[in-house]
């Protein structure tokens, strides 16, 4: 058997399958975070009335899998900081939005060490922060598809200090996405269609990447064990 998440999960070319195969159709797990999202009322009182954009930090200058693939960042974080924190700021001053950090699971920050300056930085709530959010701001970051889930705006960041790696995936996320770039280490504007997400775009990501209309609003286990339930072990 083979269970996919998305129409293009099935023609993937790293899955050998026959006519034999069941394919079972569910989502990718992403849409179980969601599911546990709207089941439960999170109190956010210190979010409450405040209008902002979220973060989706990921790790850049430390990122655990930098050591396991043996490869360099893709930003030193002598560049990276610096410049990121400088466009928090006047993005700050042009939108009226206080931009809110959703920590990257990995991440090392603490109280006392916050190098995002003064952004606040909230651990373990991703999710929530992108359905409060009025947009979210990312480089390829897969938290993306919480922000299709709930159709929020995405501004995606790039850098001259980035590598050519980051460029390119920011481009596909980019092109897969209709997304707005912004190069950070230039004089950047924002226009109208940057407070706009492109529902038809959204609704065929989620289709071909994430999960297919007809597919249940289960938990993949439940769907999976429907599965075992109807066949003979």
């Amino acid at each position: 058997f083979l269970v996919v998440g998305g129409e293009k999960a099935k023609h993937d070319s790293r899955y050998i399958f026959d006519e034999k195969t069941d394919i079972i159709k569910t989502h990718a797990l992403d849409y179980d975070r969601y599911l546990e999202a709207e089941q439960k009322n999170t109190d956010f009182d210190y979010l409450i009335n405040k209008k902002f954009a979220v973060y989706l930090d990921e790790g850049m200058t430390d990122h655990p899998d930098y050591l396991h693939q043996n490869i360099p960042p893709y930003c030193s974080a002598d560049k990276f900081f610096p410049e990121i924190n400088k466009f928090f700021s006047e993005f700050e001053k042009k939108t009226g939005l206080e931009i809110v950090i959703a920590s990257h699971p990995r991440s090392k920050f603490s109280k006392d060490r916050n190098p995002y300056s003064d952004h606040k930085i909230v651990f373990g709530e991703t999710i929530e922060l992108v359905k409060r959010s009025k947009l979210a701001l990312a480089h390829m970051s897969t938290s993306m598809n919480y922000a299709v889930f709930y159709n929020k705006p995405i501004i995606l960041i790039d850098s001259n200090h980035y590598s050519q790696t980051l460029r390119n995936y920011i481009d596909i996320w980019s092109s897969k996405l209709a997304l707005e770039v912004i190069n950070i280490s230039t004089n950047w504007s924002l226009h109208s269609s940057s407070f706009r997400s492109n529902k038809e775009v959204y609704y065929s990501y989620k289709n071909d990447y994430i999960k297919e209309q007809s597919t249940p609003e289960k938990f993949v286990w439940e769907t999976f064990c429907d599965y075992l339930d109807k066949i003979k072990i």
